[in-house]
């Protein structure tokens, strides 16, 4: 046995000592090769499952995630709808409560405009002092339908909603500032109030003619359109 260990080390050390520069160049080459393929499917042996593991570890967390994004994104679309949703009901309840609160102010305050005692009483006999108060409802309604609008932003109805309903010339005022109602608009708005206040402790009735120019002052308030519009 030891005397054919030293029969093939004397053959290797020949072969060896034989080999020219460039078959020893392509014997290295080619052990480097078999190596790298040996080292490939060792890798692939050893790691290969694992790597398929990450992988699907990757893939799944990837799934988890977009469906994650996609609930959060479908929740605040909700959220945004409701929103407003709500926005529009509390701006229809300001609304109602602003005529409300106007129709109250206005049987209760005292009187700042007290007209005279009115002309001869033929010309007032198919009238009453609610015509006059109807017609400014009608224009009143309309104001509180535009302070209320929801094209306008939120901050700014909510500004309109804390004006004193007693001074409603404010709200005319605010409105003309704030452009969603014109300078003859708030003109004739403001009349219009003056007019139905005049009337609250007047004792004579409205004659014709005072019907007549609160049509005339109302018809302009109206032709103002809502920002919705």
């Amino acid at each position: 046995m030891f005397e054919r260990l030293l029969l093939e080390s004397a053959v290797l050390d020949i072969f060896w000592t034989n080999l020219s520069e460039a078959q020893g160049a392509l014997l290295n080459g080619i052990l480097t090769i078999l190596a790298a393929g040996g080292g490939v499917l060792l890798g692939a042996k050893l790691f290969g499952g694992k790597v398929a593991n990450i992988q699907s570890a990757i893939d799944a967390s990837k799934r988890a995630v977009d469906g994650h994004v996609d609930n959060m994104d479908h929740a605040l679309k909700l959220m945004k709808e409701k929103t407003e949703a709500l926005s529009e009901v509390l701006a229809g309840l300001s609304s109602q409560v602003g005529r409300i609160e106007s129709n109250q102010i206005e049987s209760e305050r005292p009187d700042e405009d007290i007209a005279g005692a009115g002309p001869e009483a033929s010309e007032s006999e198919s009238y009453t002092k609610d015509d006059i108060s109807e017609l400014w409802s009608g224009a009143r309604d309309h104001l509180e339908e535009i302070a209320s609008s929801p094209e306008i932003d939120g901050r700014t109805r909510a500004k309109y909603t804390r004006i004193d309903r007693r001074s409603y010339e404010r709200l005319i005022d605010a409105l003309s500032h704030d452009g969603f109602i014109t300078n003859g608009v708030a003109d004739a708005a403001r009349q219009a109030s003056a007019m139905s206040r005049s009337f609250r402790r007047r004792e004579a009735p409205p004659t014709r003619s005072e019907i007549e120019e609160m049509k005339v002052l109302v018809g302009r308030v109206l032709e103002q359109a809502r920002p919705d519009a």
